[in-house]
């Protein structure tokens, strides 16, 4: 209850606070003056022998009676002729607009779910799908051939993104990504759409058991990320373990990366949905980033990163990570059921993995 009664007063202080429309604040104000004045209340009086046309009032204040309701309609005329003009301009504007659309069709089905209609409260223009379908390789969760999966179905997001991006004006494409795939297909996917402008994310709502827009519209708690050295070292490879939405499984990642440091980033609050607030989840990727730049200060020249993160934050943390600038960063796919718990990986995309890769685990180490 106390969480809903906070929304609701941001809500309401974010609309007393945004932004309004100069055609509006101009129609605004006219239709305020006339309420005011009472409007027009002057006599036109017409002399057909001096051929003259006067005006007067029965008062004979002319400029509040006459000159101030005349300042009203001009600016109820100009609002509304702007508004309109805008209006027009705005419906041209969204005929060539497209929103692209994203769909990682996993863990979650995302084409028969009401992702659609939502996108549509937020975004105009025509909907374009680019679907990343895995669904025939997954078996109760388990990525079944999962180089072949990400070679086939992730890598040619890029080509076909590209396509749709190069043959539309700059900002007429908006992006839009919603659906659940293994954490480091999305990592990846986030390190596709960096530098492609705002992108809007979607994840799933587990309480409506729905498609949700993650929004600005949801205040940030506050939260930040914990650290603690799970392992002492001092070797150019490190693990970083992130636990978001659900605790990371610390004793397996020791035994999984033996002889490697081990950092820990954790929550406060964790728990699945903590998650919703767009403003939070920038923060806290830009705080994930930092640490890199610390330890890329120490020298360490390759991350292991464990991400246990909801979708929408997977995303936005690939987007965050400049790869060309930063450490080489493996992100790696939890096993539960598997005896070895990260048995893969994915590159994220960098200089010289220019489309990121494929690796096993133990491929990694051994490099």
């Amino acid at each position: 209850m106390m969480a809903f009664l906070q929304n609701c007063v941001y809500l309401l202080i974010k609309w007393f606070t945004r932004q309004r429309k100069p055609p509006f604040i101009l129609l605004a104000a006219g239709v305020a003056i006339l309420k005011m004045t009472g409007g027009f209340s002057w006599q036109v009086i017409f002399s057909f022998k001096d051929y003259g046309v006067t005006a007067s009032n029965p008062e004979g204040n002319f400029i509040t009676s006459v000159l101030v309701p005349l300042l009203g309609i001009i600016l109820c005329l100009t609002g509304t002729i702007w508004a309109v003009c805008g209006a027009i301009t705005d419906w041209r504007r969204n005929d060539r607009k497209r929103v692209v659309i994203i769909r990682g069709e996993g863990l979650r089905k995302v084409a028969s779910s009401n992702i659609d209609s939502q996108i549509h409260k937020k975004h105009s223009g025509h909907l374009v799908h680019l679907d990343i379908n895995i669904t025939q390789n997954l078996r109760d969760g388990y990525v079944i051939r999962p180089a072949e999966v990400f070679r086939n179905s992730v890598q040619p997001l890029i080509r076909n993104l590209y396509q749709y991006l190069d043959s539309a004006a700059k900002g007429d494409t908006e992006i839009v990504y919603a659906g659940m795939l293994p954490v480091p297909f999305l990592f990846w996917i986030g390190n596709v759409l960096d530098d492609k402008g705002p992108v809007t994310l979607c994840d799933w709502n587990r309480a409506t058991e729905s498609w949700q827009i993650v929004s600005d519209d949801k205040p940030d708690d506050g939260d930040i990320f914990q650290q603690e050295t799970v392992v002492e070292g001092s070797s150019e490879e490190i693990v970083v373990a992130v636990s978001f939405s659900y605790y990371a499984d610390l004793a397996n990642i020791q035994k999984c990366f033996p002889g490697l440091r081990v950092e820990h980033l954790y929550l406060k609050k964790i728990s699945f949905d903590n998650h919703w607030s767009i403003e939070k989840q920038q923060r806290l990727s830009l705080q994930f980033i930092e640490l890199v730049k610390t330890l890329q200060q120490q020298r360490v020249k390759r991350i292991h990163l464990i991400l246990v993160a909801p979708s929408s934050v997977s995303v936005n943390f690939g987007r965050r990570y400049d790869s060309r600038n930063l450490p080489e960063l493996i992100v790696y796919q939890y096993e539960k059921s598997d005896d070895d718990t990260y048995p893969w990986g994915i590159y994220a995309i960098s200089h010289g993995r220019e489309e990121g890769g494929f690796i096993l685990r133990s491929e990694a180490l051994e490099s």
